[in-house]
Formats: structure tokens, sequence, C-alpha cells
């Protein structure tokens, strides 16, 4: 009996490709950004050199560096045994690449993305990735999150502020978020992640951390959605935080703003609190980190496939009207926003067809 042998073949011909994916020419839209100007640009679509893939995608971050998307071509000398050609991935772009993934095909390096299972949705990968990587980073590399710490999300419904929340209540962490507009205290209040809410719509954030720990304080007070809030008024200074902050914790950050003077430091000293700045990209873009920042991707999508975390989606925005959104409209406040290429009305059949670019012989 002879043995049946399959043939794969992923090194595939520009022209093959243009059929397989319905390329036009040799170009792809590219959300483009100038100063103030937005507009989408036809560009050379991009070709995988050395430990790079090509990678058609289906969803993205507005921020435009997380995405989920599909294999199309391997580049030369990659190493990952684990990813082939028409496989969903999920990961994102170092800083030092000078393109983002607001393109309908991006070129990412193999060491910054992980195999999606089939179970995964592609949009809700896009919309969670964010979110988790900034929550393992602070939390669990950074603060040391131990069971029944206890953790103050500032605005808890925002995109990422809604991950944090899951991800901390996962890790058994006892977790309250804030809110400081009613409507928002009220989609906090229905959510089952969250063990109380902080309402500092009409109060301080001292005054309300001081009543819900009895004077204590938490543990860990995560501050990185500064745009999420109503107001400047509403935003927290150095000294709220660290009010609301109990001895030996900490305060995780990605804000610039924040004055840090000599009486903040002594403050510090005093009673061991730390304040840490964190930036998810550190990740993406640092050598000795991306080992890490694979574990967390894969981490954070086996949450997300197995319903320990959920996207709270707010929109899907085609690539095509991202130019009018961004010059015209504001983005929700609460839920997540993700970029799909195309228009609106062809981003969801687009992306539930699977097209076929690898070949298959068998005698």
């Amino acid at each position: 009996k002879k043995k049946k042998k399959k043939v794969i073949v992923t090194t595939l011909s520009q022209r093959t490709l243009h059929k397989a994916f319905q390329l036009k020419a040799d170009t792809m839209k590219v959300l483009v950004v100038e100063g103030e100007d937005v507009s989408l640009a036809d560009k050379p679509w991009p070709v995988p050199s050395k430990n790079e893939f090509l990678v058609r995608v289906l969803a993205s971050s507005v921020c435009g560096r997380f995405f989920s998307g599909m294999i199309v071509q391997n580049g030369a000398s990659n190493q990952r045994t684990d990813i082939a050609v028409n496989d969903r991935v999920g990961g994102a772009l170092p800083l030092t690449y000078d393109q983002s993934a607001l393109a309908e095909y991006i070129k990412c390096p193999e060491s910054c993305i992980v195999k999606l299972p089939a179970e995964a949705d592609a949009g809700e990968v896009a919309a969670a990735l964010p979110g988790c990587v900034l929550a393992y980073f602070s939390l669990h590399y950074r603060c040391r999150l131990a069971v029944g710490d206890s953790v103050l999300v500032l605005n808890g419904m925002s995109s990422r502020g809604h991950i944090i929340c899951q991800v901390a209540k996962a890790w058994k962490a006892w977790v309250t978020a804030s809110a400081d507009a009613l409507p928002q205290v009220l989609q906090i209040q229905g959510q089952p992640e969250v063990t109380d809410c902080l309402d500092i719509s009409n109060r301080s954030l001292a005054a309300a951390a001081e009543d819900a720990t009895a004077g204590v304080g938490f543990d860990v007070v995560v501050d990185v959605e500064p745009t999420a809030y109503t107001s400047e008024e509403n935003k927290p200074d150095l000294d709220a935080l660290l009010q609301a902050t109990a001895p030996c914790g900490c305060i995780v950050t990605t804000r610039t703003d924040l004055n840090v003077a000599p009486r903040h430091t002594e403050h510090m000293v005093k009673t061991s609190k730390t304040l840490i700045f964190v930036s998810p990209d550190t990740l993406v873009s640092c050598g000795v980190q991306q080992t890490r920042f694979l574990h967390i991707v894969h981490s954070s999508i086996d949450m997300l496939a197995v319903g320990q975390v959920k996207v709270n989606m707010a929109r899907e925005i085609a690539l095509d009207d991202m130019p009018q959104v961004l010059k015209h409209q504001t983005l929700p406040i609460a839920g997540s926003v993700i970029v799909r290429p195309g228009t609106a009305k062809d981003t969801l059949a687009m992306h539930r067809r699977v097209p076929r670019a690898s070949i298959s012989l068998e005698k």
C-alpha cells in the first residue's frame, strides 16, 4: 500500500497571491495621519523580509498597534514552525515599524504574533489585547498582584479599564471600579467582575476611597485611561492618587501629566508606596521582553477563548470611514472600538470569507 504524500506550497508568487486574496494590483489602503490631516492612501503592499510574515488584517485597535489577521506569506528564514499560511494570528506591531495596523495588509515580525485558537473571535482579540497586555504587564510583572489584594481601576468601563477589571477578578483580586458620570456608574454596577463601584461624579477620589476602605486605601490603584474622564476637573492629581493608595501599595499609570514634587517622594518613602509608569509598547519594542510579550498574548487569548475575559464592544468602524470618524466624531468613552478593513457594507462579508493560499496535492 502506497503512503499518501501531502505537499504544501507556502511560498507563493505575486500572481498567485493576487488571485487567492483578490489583491488589487500591488496597492492596498492605508490610513495616513500627517499632523491634523487624516486620509486614506493607496500604497504598495509590504513584502516580508527575513523573520517576518505578510498578514491580511482582520481587525485592529484604534491606536493601530494591536491587531488580528491571517497569514498570507512567509518571509525568508522564519523560525516559527507553529504558524503557517492561512493561520489566524493576533499580536502587535513594534514602535520601530514605520507602519500601523490601520491598513489592509501589514508585515510583522514573527516574534510579535501568536496563533489564534478556532474559538477565538478576531474582532474581540484586537479589542481585548491592549487591555490584557496592560493588565498583565502592570498587575503581574510590575505590582506582583496577590490573591485577595484590593484593586481600584479608575474609569472601569473604559476600553482597557473594563478588561483590567476582568483580569484582576480572574486572579482573585477584590476589584473596585470608579466612574465620574452617572451612565458609567450604572454600567459598572451591573458588571459581575466588579465587587464595588466608586462614584466620583460628585465627590473627590480621596474622599470616596476613604469611605470605601475605612481609611485604609487600596493595594493597587490603576489609572491608565486619562482620556476617559468626562472633564479635566475630574482627573485626580498625584495627591489624590496617593491618598487612595494603602501603605506598601502601588499606583500604576500611563499619564505623563503627573507632577512629582519632593513632598510626594517623601510621602512615598515614609509609607513605602510605589509609583509605576507603564507602557505596553515597551514589551513589543524591547527585544529582551519579547518572550514575555508572547507569553502575555498567549495567556490573554486563552482567557478570551474560555470566557474569562469578555469584550464590551462599543463600535466597529470600517477603515474607509476612519478619516471622517476621526475628523468629525467623538469615540465612545465606555467600551471597546475596533477598525476593520473595507467599507461599512462589505466588512462583515469580507471577513467571513477565508481565502485559500496554500496548495495541497495528494498522491
